[in-house]
């Protein structure tokens, strides 16, 4: 795990628990993530389903915020055992944005860069087999 104050802890999913005693009297930052699933049937062509997350604080320290998916947050002020993400304020990477144009922004690198993961695997895949049918 990376300690709080760590420069990448913002990109990571930081499920610590905190005190569950705090106020929710302050001022409510919002925060968005962009995020896709595609769905295969062999009778239909792949369905692509991209979805807006939007996402409140919970709470704030100096460093960031714990954040919570909005339709969630009435469940989690009547039983808090959904464990709220933490996202730092000063961060080039994180979970979610405090505006939509970083949001989507940052949905399109995620892509581009699993793209290229993607790319790459295919490669060593086709690799793999060109040294399997030499194997033969």
């Amino acid at each position: 795990a990376v300690p709080l104050g760590h420069p990448g802890a913002g990109f990571h999913f930081l499920k610590q628990s905190i005190p569950r005693n705090f106020n929710f009297k302050y001022k409510i930052m919002k925060h968005y993530r962009y995020q896709s699933h595609i769905t295969y049937r062999e009778d239909l062509p792949a369905h692509v389903n991209i979805r807006f997350i939007e996402f409140e604080s919970v709470k704030e320290t100096k460093s960031g915020y714990w954040i919570i998916e909005k339709c969630l947050l009435n469940s989690y002020k009547i039983k808090p055992s959904i464990n709220p993400i933490f996202v730092l304020k000063q961060s080039k990477k994180r979970f979610a944005y405090p505006t939509k144009e970083e949001a989507f922004n940052s949905f399109v690198i995620r892509n581009r860069r699993r793209i290229t993961f993607l790319k790459r695997d295919l490669e060593h895949a086709e690799i793999l087999k060109q040294s399997i049918l030499k194997f033969r």
